[in-house]
């Protein structure tokens, strides 16, 4: 199968059409607990049960073909996320993400810091680059920089180009 191709209804399994057709009934604010889901399809539906998986698929599903946003609530369920709360919360998550994956790059790169005089001229630019994009996306996403990115996004009314966003850091 072509995986540019979406999947047909009768490629997905039943218990995630079943999933689907619940989650579509589901209003913004409301939510698709747990149990219900678990009533629907036989079996426990939460991390790490076996129906969680369908519940995931369903949940992606509803994202990329309905563009209904699923936030999960710890040992309820899932909540349909209004777009003013998509909205609001989109640079929280963007945040959360980038701090997680930054902590986690610098961990890895210092590991190479005692041995950084024996690495090949390539490493040594690949982890250069890593370092300085790590470095710059720390330095853009401190306080003073996103007050600044606020300031001028409201003065624009609009979401700013790459150009004027880093003409901001410019000292």
């Amino acid at each position: 199968m072509n995986d540019d191709k979406k999947r047909s209804i009768a490629d997905r399994h039943i218990y995630t059409e079943q999933l689907l057709i619940l989650l579509q009934k589901v209003e913004p604010g409301g939510f698709l607990t747990y149990a219900e889901a678990a009533a629907a399809i036989g079996m426990k539906c939460n991390a790490p049960h076996p129906g969680y998986r369908y519940l995931h698929s369903a949940i992606k599903i509803m994202l990329k073909e309905h563009k209904k946003v699923f936030d999960a609530v710890v040992n309820v369920g899932f909540k349909l996320v209004d777009p003013e709360s998509v909205a609001k919360s989109s640079p929280h998550i963007l945040r959360k993400q980038r701090q997680s994956v930054n902590k986690r790059l610098s961990l890895r790169m210092a590991t190479v810091n005692d041995d950084y005089d024996s690495l090949s001229a390539d490493a040594k630019e690949s982890l250069n680059i890593a370092r300085t994009l790590v470095a710059m996306d720390s330095h853009i996403f401190k306080p003073k920089q996103l007050e600044q990115i606020s300031i001028a996004i409201s003065q624009k009314h609009n979401m700013l180009g790459l150009n004027e966003t880093m003409g901001l850091f410019r000292d």
